[in-house]
Parts: C-alpha cells; sequence; structure tokens
C-alpha cells in the first residue's frame, strides 16, 4: 500500500485502450507527514501506530541478531523473546548511534563551516578598492580625465574586484538538510520511546535533536539552503576529514527513511509476519503443550517486501493435553494464511 495519504488510490491506464481504473486500498494508514511552517520549524507527529510499528521492527531486528548461526533458533527466541519486553532502555537505532558518534562533529563543521571566496566587479568607492584586473583597468582606461580621480567622476567611484564569503555550498547544503533530518528522527525516536525519560540512551539522543534543529536553524540564518536530491558528491564531502563523515552519516539517515517508508508500505505483512512467530512462541508457553515438531526458521537483518522471518507456512506441530479433559488430546499447528493457499480444513 501507499505510504503517504494521496498514495491510497492507483491509476492504471491501458494504452491500447486509453481505458483507465482506479484502485483504492482500504484500511491504509499512511505515515504521519510533516506539518505546515517554516523549513526546520516543523513538527513531526508520531502516532502510536507509528511508534508500534518501529518497536516491532527494532524487535525482530534484535531477534534475528540472536538466533544467527543458531542450530535451533526456536529455542532461542523462546529464551529471549520476554526478555526483550523488559528492557531498561530504549532499542539500539541508527540516531542512536550518530547522537553517540557525531554530537561534537556536528557541533565543530556547523561552528566553523567551510567558506568559499568567490569574486565579482562592481562599482566602488577609491577609498574601498582593494583589487582591480584588466577588465577593470580596460573599463578605467576608457573613462574621461587624466587622474584616477578625476576618470572616477563625481561620485568618486571605479569598477573593481569585490570579494564575497560564500556559505551557500553543495557541502554545507548537505550539511544543513543532515542537520534537519537528523532533528526529526530524534524527535520521532524520543517519542516513540517516552517510557525511557531517565535513561542515558533517550536523554543523549534528545540532546543530539535539539542541538541538530539549533545548528540547521543558524544555517539558515546565514542562507545555506537544502540540497535536492540525488546529490552528487563533491571532492569536499569525498575528501576533507570533517564533511566526509558527514556525507556518511548523511547516507546512512537517507538510507533509514527509506527503511522506514517500506515498513509503511508492507505494514499488513510485518504485522502478520510478528503475529506468525508470537503464536509459535506462545504455544510453546502453553501449559501442557508439547512442541513436536518446528519448521526451518530464518530470522533476516532486513525486510524484503515486508517479510522478516523465512518459515514454511505450517510453522510447526504441537500436541496440546490439557488438565481439565485429560485423556483428550490435541494436535495444534499454526499456519500462515497466504491469499491463493488457504489450507482446505480452515
Amino acid at each position: 500500500m501507499g505510504v503517504k495519504p494521496e498514495e491510497r488510490s492507483l491509476e492504471i491506464t491501458r494504452e491500447d485502450t486509453n481505458q483507465t481504473t482506479w484502485l483504492c486500498f482500504e484500511g491504509q494508514f499512511a505515515r504521519p507527514q510533516r506539518t505546515t511552517g517554516e523549513p526546520d520549524d516543523f513538527i513531526l507527529p508520531v502516532t502510536e501506530l507509528e511508534g508500534f510499528l518501529l518497536s516491532l521492527v527494532e524487535r525482530l531486528r534484535e531477534i534475528a541478531e540472536y538466533v544467527e548461526g543458531e542450530k535451533n533458533p526456536w529455542e532461542v527466541i523462546q529464551d529471549k523473546w520476554f526478555e526483550l519486553v523488559q528492557l531498561k532502555d530504549p532499542p539500539m537505532d541508527l540516531i542512536v548511534r550518530h547522537a553517540q558518534r557525531y554530537r561534537r562533529l556536528v557541533a565543530d563543521v556547523a561552528s566553523r563551516p567551510r567558506r568559499v571566496l568567490s569574486r565579482r566587479r562592481e562599482m566602488r568607492s577609491l577609498t574601498a578598492v582593494q583589487e582591480i584586473d584588466d577588465k577593470c583597468i580596460d573599463w578605467l582606461v576608457r573613462q574621461p580625465g587624466r587622474t584616477i580621480a578625476e576618470r572616477a567622476g563625481p561620485q568618486q567611484r571605479i569598477l573593481a574586484v569585490a570579494r564575497y564569503e560564500n556559505l551557500n555550498t553543495i557541502e554545507n547544503r548537505v550539511l544543513r538538510d543532515f542537520l534537519s533530518r537528523s532533528a526529526d528522527a530524534a524527535l520521532l525516536y524520543a517519542r516513540a520511546n517516552t517510557g525511557f525519560e531517565k535513561g542515558p540512551r533517550w536523554r543523549s539522543v534528545s540532546t543530539y535533536g535539539h542541538e541538530c534543529g539549533r545548528l540547521s536553524r543558524e544555517l539558515r540564518t546565514v542562507n545555506v539552503g537544502k540540497p535536492s536530491l540525488p546529490i552528487t558528491p563533491n571532492y569536499v564531502l569525498q575528501q576533507d576529514s570533517r564533511y566526509r563523515k558527514i556525507w556518511r552519516a548523511y547516507r546512512e539517515l537517507l538510507k533509514k527513511i527509506e527503511e522506514k517508508d517500506e515498513t509503511w508500505r508492507w505494514q499488513r505483512r510485518l504485522w502478520a509476519d510478528f503475529c506468525s512467530l508470537a503464536v509459535h512462541i506462545s504455544l510453546a508457553y502453553l501449559p501442557d503443550c508439547e512442541r513436536l515438531s518446528a519448521a526451518t526458521l530464518r530470522v533476516a537483518h532486513e525486510q524484503a517486501r515486508g517479510r522478516w522471518s523465512r518459515v514454511q507456512d505450517q510453522a510447526g506441530l504441537f500436541l496440546y493435553g490439557p488438565r481439565t479433559r485429560r485423556g483428550q488430546n490435541f494436535v495444534l499447528s499454526p499456519i500462515a494464511i497466504t491469499p491463493g493457499s488457504r489450507h482446505p480444513k480452515i
């Protein structure tokens, strides 16, 4: 489904007949958009669903780390599943790593951004002239008079070279966009983890976000604009020791935003994937329930069209003998229902 509210409808046109069909996705939950306002002063709304989806992604990523290389991943997941609920710190995220690594760097670069001297010819008073070139001399000799003062005319101004500091370079535009996006990401992380305000990780991200927002506004006041995507990195972004780190962190942040868009786009599969694992684990914890067999499980570190786990539709078999019905057992099997593969007995 679409990520933005305007992507709820899909237009399909057949070229041979020019016939147009509109499709509308029902039950779409669009990703929250920025509110209107001045650039860098936007408030990014965070809904309960936003925080819920992001927490699911982080839970699945942590599980993927636990089960990597394990011969029996189901046993490992059972041990770690409920431990992850008792977290004392909010989950690790890209913005957490950026707050730990780049807080001093962004403050240093934003306070001393790279300046480029630009030169242009303009009429300047004789007392303010510092440099002239060949074209300025050609202009001067064409003016009437014998001395420079006479040639300068009644206003005593001649054509001269003026130097100006230019901050609106591509590397500074990348810096400002990085700061603005980092402030948004930090705000989103802080609001999605409001129960951890006293933790050092939460405070670090919150402080980093406020600092990035302030520095971005300062760059805006000195007429540093936003870059137009896609960006082709120049020599400074690739070779300068400070800006090279900013460029690497900026690309990581853009990739993270694309991943969040994918999370919203495949939100139904993400939820179904999570539920499939949760049901299997819940059956294993059920009293008087014995797992007879389990399908091979793999949990990826990144999603593939909304799917994180790799497991057969029939995840396992359980033998359930409740105490209230001694002598009568049940065979339970969680089965994933996908379009076109509905189990005939359900």
